[in-house]
């Protein structure tokens, strides 16, 4: 017995056409069956039985069958244990992880387990250097138009003014930035591009602009926020969601979105990467560059 003769017999089984089968195996027609009687007679048991142009499996036949089913299943899995993981090197801003960049990875190892995708939480300017030194496969951050990078764009995000509802700026309808500097203010950490957009907010007004705590990501400011009579403006994403409580305001001035994009250097980027970055734009609906 041939592994051969069992692929021909599951391919036979499944078309139940000997033409089909022949095509789909790249063979002759008289050298797929030509191989069946041969097996049949290995075996000394009709597997098929052939009424005009009709096909079907005998008792023998359809016994056969679930066992080379799960013959072949058990030879996948032991070449997936055999074959070395797939490892890609990803980096990604704090602020999309959950949202963003998790489901996705959940969904592709779901697909491709032998896909090993190994990621790390940092800020854009770390990102962007790493992926020039060629640590990283491509990351996923804030575009600050790198000559030597190639940049996808994924989304944009708003940024919001946040508060709990037992702040007495519930009262107010329209929100503005001065308006904030009567409480605690919470915002990202200073390296962090978040940062500087938020302060160039301030500055543009003549407004002076200090924080009392510096965090990476919302989770932190959000749970300082919901706790006490202090504000924060952050990033309108899907962490906010979780929190009911809270009340976020839009601003009303002018300002750059944040554009997140996939980065990548051109000249280190290997096949497989650019595979995972398609299959990431599809999963989220984006129009393929490639």
């Amino acid at each position: 017995m041939k592994l051969h003769q069992l692929r021909y017999f599951q391919y036979l089984t499944h078309y139940l056409h000997y033409r089909k089968a022949s095509e789909a195996l790249y063979i002759s027609q008289p050298t797929l069956s030509f191989a069946i009687k041969e097996f049949e007679k290995e075996l000394g048991v009709d597997l098929l039985k052939k009424e005009g142009r009709t096909i079907t499996l005998t008792q023998e036949g359809t016994t056969f069958l679930n066992y080379v089913t799960k013959s072949f299943q058990i030879l996948e899995e032991g070449v997936q244990a055999i074959t070395p993981k797939q490892e890609i090197q990803i980096s990604s801003i704090p602020t999309v992880i959950n949202s963003f960049l998790v489901p996705f990875i959940i969904q592709l190892q779901k697909e491709h387990p032998e896909i090993n995708i190994q990621f790390r939480s940092e800020n854009t300017q770390t990102i962007t250097q790493k992926i020039l030194d060629n640590q990283y496969d491509f990351g996923i951050c804030s575009k600050i138009n790198e000559p030597q990078l190639k940049y996808i764009p994924l989304i944009k995000r708003k940024l919001v003014i946040v508060f709990s509802k037992e702040n007495p700026l519930v009262q107010k309808e329209n929100i503005e930035l001065k308006d904030l500097l009567d409480y605690p203010f919470y915002t990202y950490q200073k390296n962090m591009t978040l940062y500087a957009t938020i302060k160039d907010l301030f500055l543009s007004q003549g407004l002076p602009f200090h924080s009392s705590n510096y965090f990476d990501d919302e989770n932190s400011m959000i749970g300082l926020v919901n706790a006490n009579l202090t504000v924060s403006i952050m990033e309108d994403n899907d962490t906010l969601l979780s929190y009911p409580d809270l009340v976020k305001k839009e601003i009303s001035l002018p300002y750059q979105e944040r554009e997140i994009c996939i980065v990548y250097h051109p000249q280190y980027i290997s096949k497989s990467s650019l595979e995972i970055i398609q299959k990431m734009l599809h999963f989220y609906c984006i129009v393929s560059i490639f």
